[in-house]
């Protein structure tokens, strides 16, 4: 193989505005000549940015920072994962719902191998961030007994759907009338999605006490904006001050009182849903009482709540309370029940997993050879998938019913396949298992059909579906809602050898086969 040396040049550009950005044209017959992975044409702000070219490079000869050029511009750090595979790691990430050009100069490169590369300058690559979209969650307040006090404790969370600047986030939730010795403090889940707050330091006194709690993510999300205001009630009143639905992970309903609940009363006959009591299941939370109906909850119901329901005091509501109350149903989705790598092949290989309003699933494995197994560890972990056809290929799809007309909509479902009865299994080999779903196989009713979902091509992977469109994303009547990112997948080595370990009481381990 002839000495590869390209020649890059970097510039620098301002950024410029999203709406009036002009995109350069893909070269796409380039792309698929010199590449076996793009830049995906749609990523997370957190991503990197990598590509992988189908000849290798002696990349000890090639300088990345002076090779490739981003419009607008990027800062970053190049590195090259092996010969092939160039990454791009962003230093900040990057600005939501914005448009990128990736330039690559070609101009020293050996046309001689690349005959269709002749009068061409540049492999040029398009790509656009994901927009972003926060969503405020129920807030709530919780009173707890402590002494001869009450403590207050107001909790809330925002949920989004990719990474998000942390400073930027707690800035843009704001509290008002908070006393001296209150606190906000925030806890961000390590995959960058939830965001959950907390306001601890207040106590419950005589009179009543109102805070304001507002948001305004102008910089993050336009849409991202509303206020909350949270009445505490002062020791004197036995009211109601709230009811909450819940839809995930369990339906349910909250009722917020004005004070603690006593823990130790009979609630039976003392709520009910549509007049009837039965199949309710109830927990008492300091101020708070959870009801968990059995089987479906959706629609328009009536909430009654008697005057009979006390507080820790004592006290009694003033007067019967009836809220007559609509519930959305859950929106369809995916979502696995165990992790790991390592499965025992016992005679039958459990694949476990859950489903909501779905009657239907996809069924996709894809097998890394054993042959190949050493290259595919080069670049992932055993549960990664990076690169991935590059080792492997489709070996089983199939079209999965898991509907079950005993259980209740707007429920999660159990559900266990046997993976022998789609592959032979292989124990040198790994295997990725892909589950997705379709508008036709979801139970969500809509009021028109789902209309402009591609159907799958014959060799494509269910993986493959990129119809996209950010306002309708959340939608399960849109063609948008059914991405791969709400797919699920596992990667899974089919093994008869299994380990136990055990510790004794003086720290050592015993294994045994």
């Amino acid at each position: 193989m002839k000495n590869l040396t390209i020649i890059f040049v970097l510039i620098s550009i301002i950024a410029c505005n999203t709406n009036h950005q002009k995109t350069e044209p893909e070269t796409t017959a380039l792309i698929q000549q010199l590449l076996t992975q793009r830049v995906s044409e749609l990523i997370n702000v957190e991503d990197d940015i990598v590509v992988r070219f189908k000849e290798g490079f002696d990349y000890s000869q090639i300088n990345p920072d002076e090779h490739v050029r981003f419009f607008p511009s990027i800062t970053g750090t190049f590195d090259w994962i092996d010969d092939h595979t160039l990454r791009f790691d962003p230093l900040e990430f990057l600005p939501s719902d914005q448009s990128y050009t990736m330039n690559i100069d070609l101009t020293l490169l050996d046309l001689q191998s690349h005959k269709a590369l002749q009068n061409v300058d540049e492999l040029i690559l398009n790509f656009k961030t994901k927009p972003l979209d926060l969503q405020m969650q129920q807030i709530s307040h919780k009173l707890k007994v402590s002494g001869d006090e009450v403590d207050v404790l107001i909790s809330g969370s925002v949920l989004s759907n990719q990474s998000v600047d942390i400073e930027q986030l707690e800035s843009a939730v704001r509290v008002s009338g908070l006393s001296a010795n209150t606190k906000i403090t925030w806890n961000h889940s390590s995959a960058g999605r939830t965001h959950e707050f907390s306001i601890d330091g207040l106590k419950q006194i005589k009179e009543e006490q109102k805070l304001e709690i507002t948001w305004n993510g102008k910089s993050l999300d336009d849409d991202f904006k509303g206020s909350k205001i949270v009445n505490i009630a002062g020791k004197r009143s036995f009211v109601v001050d709230d009811v909450i639905l819940h839809n995930a992970p369990n339906r349910h309903i909250v009722i917020v009182f004005s004070q603690p609940i006593e823990e130790q009363q009979n609630l039976n006959g003392l709520i009910k849903i549509n007049n009837e009591t039965k199949d309710l299941k109830t927990m008492i939370e300091g101020n708070q009482i959870k009801i968990f109906p059995e089987g479906s909850l959706s629609g328009s119901f009536d909430l009654s709540i008697s005057k009979g329901i006390q507080s820790y005091t004592s006290e009694k509501l003033p007067a019967d309370l009836k809220r007559a109350l609509s519930i959305e149903p859950v929106k369809p989705e995916l979502k696995l029940t165990e992790s790991g790598v390592i499965v025992p092949d016992m005679g039958g290989v459990t694949f476990p997993f859950e489903a909501i309003n779905i009657d239907t699933v996809d069924v996709e494995i894809f097998k890394i050879y054993d042959q190949n197994v050493l290259q595919f560890m080069q670049e992932n972990t055993l549960d990664g998938e990076y690169n991935l056809s590059n080792v492997g290929t489709i070996v089983h799809q199939e079209k999965k019913s898991i509907k079950d007309a005993s259980h209740p909509a707007n429920s999660w479902k159990s559900v266990a396949l046997n993976l022998n009865d789609y592959i032979s299994a292989d124990p040198d080999a790994i295997y990725q298992v892909r589950l997705g779903f379709r508008p036709s196989y979801v139970t969500y009713k809509c009021a028109v059909g789902v209309e402009g979902f591609p159907p799958l091509k014959q060799g494509s992977s269910i993986m493959s579906y990129s119809y996209y469109n950010y306002q309708e994303y959340n939608d399960p009547c849109s063609a948008a809602y059914y991405n791969a990112d709400r797919f699920v997948t596992r990667n899974v080595i089919l093994s008869d050898v299994a380990a136990i370990v055990k510790k004794d009481k003086e720290s050592r381990y015993h294994i045994s086969t």
